[in-house]
């Protein structure tokens, strides 16, 4: 007992600590494993989802069965008097004994006994301000070892601990992607929106893109992984698969690229602020061919004004 006790804390340590270490794809298969093995689970789901426009569950990670287990339950869901039990005690561990009556239902006949499910503990949780729903279970294929008060707690904290573990591995796995022109964020493969980094968000706003249009972002979703949407000039909109989401890019690729690294200089220090001698005192060329460096910059970008050219420099500052 002690030694269970023990691990179970080393289990919430781990919840957070591994969330900045193991890759998104490894995290969910990692603590659904080490969660059956501390509650004796002869088999275990853990499903990830949105909440919005409809409930949707999209990454499930199920250990010592097959996926079936959830992909035949899923068309099922709405009609499991189980889940609506569940999802009406948001956070609190739940199990077949507080709803005896379901080993009676139809879902329970049809779907769970031919996997064997004779006890089961599941924690539901969902918000719909950050569009998210989470079910964490443990199964076990016979009545002779009946789950405990004692399992109950243990897996309610387990459930809420990796929540937040996965969230919080989800998004360090997305902002570390970012940088000052790139954006990052988590799509479903219908094009729902997961979670995003605020960078990406405020790209995706500078672009003129709604990160929410679901029939947008799966529209572009399905063209090859290696063809970039460009969406306005500059603003490009790539998908790689990550797991079972898909990452996705929002860059600005500033036509300034273009210019030679000279002009490039000159036009930096320019929309700066600084004037035409001090730019030629800092790069050690004559005020003349800063206006003459200028001049190209202008044609070449197409810009008639400083603050176009500022704008161009530094499309995403307010």
């Amino acid at each position: 007992m002690k030694h269970k006790e023990s691990r179970f804390q080393s289990l919430l340590v781990e919840a957070h600590r591994l969330a900045w270490q193991l890759p998104v794809e490894d995290y969910q298969s990692y603590f659904l494993e080490q969660s059956c093995r501390l509650l004796d689970g002869d088999f275990g789901a853990w499903g990830i989802g949105t909440v919005r426009p409809a409930p949707r569950v999209n990454t499930v990670t199920v250990q010592w069965q097959g996926e079936a287990l959830i992909s035949e339950w899923v068309p099922l869901a709405a009609e499991d008097a189980f889940v609506l039990d569940c999802t009406l005690s948001p956070g609190r561990c739940r199990t077949l004994d507080d709803l005896p009556q379901y080993l009676e239902t139809a879902v329970y006949r049809e779907h769970w006994r031919r996997f064997q499910v004779r006890q089961v503990m599941t924690v539901v949780n969902y918000s719909h301000v950050e569009n998210f729903q989470t079910f964490f279970c443990i199964y076990r294929d016979s009545l002779l070892h009946p789950f405990t008060a004692r399992d109950k707690h243990v897996c309610q904290q387990l459930a809420h601990h990796l929540e937040l573990g996965w969230k919080l591995n989800r998004h360090l796995n997305v902002e570390r992607r970012d940088s000052v022109d790139a954006g990052h964020a988590l799509y479903d493969r219908h094009g729902h929106y997961h979670l995003g980094s605020s960078r990406f968000c405020h790209l995706c706003e500078r672009a003129g893109v709604d990160h929410d249009d679901h029939a947008f972002m799966a529209e572009r979703m399905r063209r090859p992984s290696s063809a970039a949407t460009e969406l306005v000039a500059g603003w490009q909109l790539t998908f790689q698969p990550l797991g079972d989401l898909f990452l996705c890019r929002i860059e600005w690729h500033s036509p300034i690229e273009r210019l030679t690294p000279r002009r490039r200089e000159v036009a930096r220090l320019w929309g700066e602020g600084l004037s035409h001698k001090e730019i030629g005192v800092r790069m050690g060329i004559s005020p003349a061919t800063v206006r003459n460096h200028l001049q190209e910059v202008y044609v070449r970008l197409g810009v008639n004004s400083k603050a176009e050219l500022v704008r161009l420099l530094y499309p995403y500052s307010p």
